[in-house]
């Protein structure tokens, strides 16, 4: 949400973005492809296909070539509601849909968006003591300690976000999770992308297990 909030420049958090241009896009450009990278969970090569004539808009979905698709089929992936709703504001207000998205390194980009946004953020602290305690977090950070060494927030973590998302929604079979992945085993999208969100999680799954004295 941070990063976003810096995008755009919003006031009201005092995370202000002073980077007009990186890698020949604006600010709000960047927010767009990232938000479809996190909503489509398209890889970078994909991404850089898209065009205007990629989304549809009215049936809320965008479509890459078989020829870019890592599985080399035409993929058609279904839009969010949110998603489809700024995506029209943005093609309203003038904003181009003609890609390629990310421009350049995709990951620099991301990195230096973060590296800033986090700096902006530690800033806004009101007091000395919450800077302090904004600076030792780590939020906004592009890289954190991992079970097995440090945990990088590239370009590709874009698409582990979308795909944790689906295998931690309730309810869906394997075939809708293999379908929005884009994987040809629902096994792939559980051990390789599938990430616990938080600890919260594990503790809401243990809470259900019935007492066997009740």
């Amino acid at each position: 949400v941070l990063l976003f909030e810096w995008l755009a420049g919003d006031a009201r958090t005092g995370v202000r973005n002073r980077v007009a241009f990186r890698n020949q896009m604006t600010p709000a450009r960047r927010a767009v492809g990232y938000k479809i990278s996190m909503a489509t969970g398209y890889r970078v090569s994909e991404m850089r296909t898209l065009s205007e004539a990629s989304f549809d808009l009215e049936s809320g979905t965008v479509s890459v070539r078989a020829a870019y698709a890592k599985n080399r089929r035409f993929d058609v992936q279904h839009l969010p509601a949110w998603l489809v709703e700024e995506l029209r504001e943005w093609r309203d207000a003038g904003g181009e849909m003609s890609w390629p998205f990310p421009g350049g390194k995709s990951g620099r980009t991301l990195k230096r968006d973060l590296q800033d946004a986090r700096l902006t953020w530690i800033k806004a602290g009101i007091s000395p003591a919450e800077k302090k305690a904004r600076s030792q977090s780590t939020t906004l950070c592009y890289s954190i300690p991992g079970p097995n060494g440090p945990l990088f927030f590239d370009f590709h973590s874009l698409r582990h976000y979308f795909v944790t998302q689906i295998v931690n929604t309730p309810g869906v079979s394997p075939k809708v999770m293999m379908a929005l992945c884009r994987h040809s085993s629902p096994h792939l999208s559980l051990k390789i992308y599938g990430k616990i969100r938080d600890q919260g999680e594990l503790k809401a799954v243990v809470n259900t297990i019935p007492n066997p004295k009740r």
